[in-house]
């Protein structure tokens, strides 16, 4: 009896954990578009994705956001891919107010003059549309799959060439 359990416990806690591909795939597309759009300095969408359904955890932890520098653990998704998927397309487009600093830097000597008016903070809106987001994280995932279809096609074919031998 005891032989039993200890063995069905030992099986339980080395067989690996389920793993849903599909949420694989989406958590690797966000990251991707997280990256793309650190590239590209565009906070204001970069910030909504990683608040969206709370996934800063999915962002890079290195400052410089190489691709290399986002986890790849299975499984850091907060629901399933198409609970995510689908609360993405029907979610509400959110205005966004941005914050940016002026422009033009004054000399010292415009500073010291106090007849000169103080350069105010530009501030601007930016609509976000969550299906323009989701459309974006379809097309990067639709592209990972035929990659990771090549990859995989190509590996298959070399492990038949090195059994084969």
């Amino acid at each position: 009896m005891w032989r039993y359990l200890c063995l069905t416990t030992a099986v339980c806690a080395l067989a690996p954990p389920k793993i849903n591909l599909g949420d694989y795939l989406v958590q690797r597309a966000v990251q991707q578009q997280l990256n793309y759009m650190a590239d590209l300095k565009n906070e204001p969408l970069g910030n909504w994705l990683k608040a969206f359904q709370d996934h800063a955890h999915l962002d890079s932890n290195s400052p410089r956001r190489f691709p290399g520098t986002y986890s790849a653990e299975f499984g850091q998704l907060n629901k399933p891919y198409t609970e995510y998927l689908v609360d993405m397309g029907t979610a509400e487009k959110e205005v966004v107010e941005i914050a940016v600093a002026p422009r033009r830097r004054l000399s010292a000597r415009e500073l010291a003059n106090p007849f000169l008016a103080k350069q105010a903070m530009e501030i601007y809106e930016e609509v976000i549309d969550p299906q323009q987001v989701l459309l974006r994280l379809v097309t990067t995932a639709d592209v990972m799959v035929d990659t990771w279809a090549f990859q995989f096609s190509e590996l298959e074919k070399s492990d038949q060439e090195r059994v084969a031998l």
